[in-house]
């Protein structure tokens, strides 16, 4: 088999075009990498036999002196499911402009997809490439289960030469974007086929036009631990490309260490400290039977909810369209769920059990308007779920348990003011209900009594969430000044409807997609 690492191949600005096969995902809204901060990265070649040459069509990264790693979209075709041969692919490493002249590209001796790829799903999306020779580039750091990188909400790096726009030409110069990392609550909307969160994290979305795209895919998705870019994620697939609401799915790099260096020799893995970022505690709130809750979501976010000793979850959808789905856990994934209902109809129904859990799911809607009603069989009343609103000026008084908190609703003011009376109680502010590090506005711990948030002038659609580390009585009240006003109290329950929450487990909004959006994947375009 003749080895490709010593044929000097010019690549034009006709080689960005991708060759042959689309290789499905994925910048846009970057700049250009002015110098060689990434040595480490490649770009990955794939021979054309009708062009007879190399075309790069994917990104990759060095992780040993003869390792790269990459997506297995990139080298496994989705027709047949076979692997790219060896002599079909080339990679070059640490280079900016793929235009700049001649370049040698480095033969391939083993294309190494994970066994367990799912070209369905994009599930287990990586592989490995064996070059034909060593290069003494120092590799990229690769997080790993003991120490996972990255955090949500934290900032992270992809970089690549993919499309500038969604279908649009690519780049010969090595582009970079920052992208904050996505909850999966936010990732809900872009689940092709379920998003297991151990296997895929997401990033982007928050704003437009910032994004990993196509030709981008392998690449890597990196954050900064002091002196050391620290490799997260893989660039795996998306919904389009930089689209508002639509993150960017990635590999999760840290769940295949072990496969990892089954091959690779001394990986580069960090094993330095994390990064401070917020810690949002997940929690969901507790409906009563007989009750009915509104609210509103925006298109791509979910909301969950417990109810117990009801029969039935019934969700109208005012404006958009809102799907609903039960389980029977808290596990919130595809073995947890006993039943989705997502049709277009403004009405969607689920049986429950003695103890469920219902997630609204806003498909469509900026925001979207719903209905939720928990019933039973009996004919007792329905009543209001609502969630309970701070009047301006006006202290609410509550207590809570250990990991519970109460959530109310901010129509005016601008700032919050927490006094915890016993206990300790933190104060987060969020810019929507669905209560995520992706929407939280402000965040106040510590051993003072007394926190304070400040918010936009006369916002609406804040919600203040006041969490107990340890049991706790409190005061909360929206300021119209800075400085609070002394007035009379106005009590509040302690418990029961839209305004109780108790902690739940991490994974609580870790839904599986197959089942919510395989129906529709009509209605969904991926590139």
């Amino acid at each position: 088999m003749a080895r490709i690492s010593l044929i000097c191949l010019l690549l034009l600005l006709s080689a960005m075009s991708f060759a042959e096969h689309d290789r499905t995902p994925r910048i846009v809204g970057g700049s250009a990498v002015i110098d060689d901060s990434y040595p480490w990265m490649a770009s990955v070649y794939f021979y054309s036999a009708a062009a007879d040459q190399f075309f790069p069509e994917c990104g990759g990264s060095l992780i040993g002196e003869r390792w790269i790693l990459t997506a297995a979209h990139c080298v496994v075709d989705p027709q047949d499911g076979s692997v790219a041969a060896p002599s079909t692919v080339a990679v070059i490493v640490g280079i900016r402009d793929l235009a700049s002249g001649e370049r040698t590209l480095i033969g391939i001796d083993r294309v190494i997809p994970h066994p367990q790829y799912n070209a369905e799903t994009f599930g287990n999306d990586i592989a490995l490439l064996e070059m034909s020779s060593a290069i003494s580039t120092a590799p990229i750091t690769l997080s790993s289960p003991d120490n996972p990188v990255p955090l949500v909400g934290e900032t992270s790096t992809v970089i690549g030469w993919g499309a500038t726009s969604e279908d649009g030409p690519g780049s010969t110069r090595l582009l970079e974007v920052d992208l904050p990392i996505a909850g999966q609550n936010r990732c809900f909307a872009v689940q092709r086929a379920g998003l297991e969160e151990d296997q895929m994290v997401c990033a982007g979305g928050q704003v437009a036009n910032r994004d990993a795209c196509q030709g981008d895919s392998g690449g890597p998705l990196f954050v900064n631990r002091g002196n050391q870019q620290v490799q997260a994620g893989i660039v795996s697939f998306g919904n389009g490309c930089a689209r508002e609401g639509q993150p960017g799915v990635y590999s999760r790099v840290s769940t295949y260490h072990s496969w990892i260096s089954s091959f690779v020799p001394d990986l580069r893995t960090f094993s330095g400290v994390s990064s401070s970022v917020p810690n949002v505690p997940e929690f969901h709130q507790t409906l009563q039977v007989n009750s009915r809750f509104s609210g509103t979501l925006q298109t791509g976010r979910s909301i969950a909810f417990q109810v117990a000793s009801a029969t039935r979850a019934v969700l109208t959808s005012e404006s958009g369209d809102m799907d609903l789905l039960t389980y029977d856990n808290k596990d919130f994934n595809q073995a947890a769920l006993t039943c989705i209902s997502d049709e277009f109809s403004p009405v969607d129904q689920c049986p429950l059990g003695s103890t469920s859990w219902v997630q609204v799911f806003a498909y469509e809607g900026n925001p979207g308007r719903y209905v939720l009603q928990i019933l039973d069989d009996s004919d007792n009343p329905i009543t209001d779920n609502s969630m309970p609103v701070l009047t301006l000026d006006t202290p609410a008084f509550g207590s809570v348990d250990a990991e519970g908190a109460h959530i109310f609703a901010l129509n005016s003011g601008v700032q919050v003011t927490l006094d915890t009376q016993s206990g300790d109680a933190d104060l987060y502010v969020f810019s929507n209900e669905d209560f995520t590090v992706d929407t939280l506005d402000c965040l106040v711990t510590g051993s003072m009594p007394v926190h304070h948030c400040d918010i936009a002038t006369n916002s609406s659609d804040r919600y203040a969430m006041v969490y107990a580390t340890r049991a706790s009585s409190f005061s909360i009240v929206a300021n119209s000044v800075a400085v609070p006003t002394p007035v009379q109290p106005q009590l509040v329950a302690e418990s029961g409807g839209g305004g109780t929450l108790r902690a739940a487990l991490p994974a609580l909004f870790i839904i599986s997609a197959i089942v919510a959006l395989t129906r529709r994947r009509k209605r969904l375009r991926y590139i």
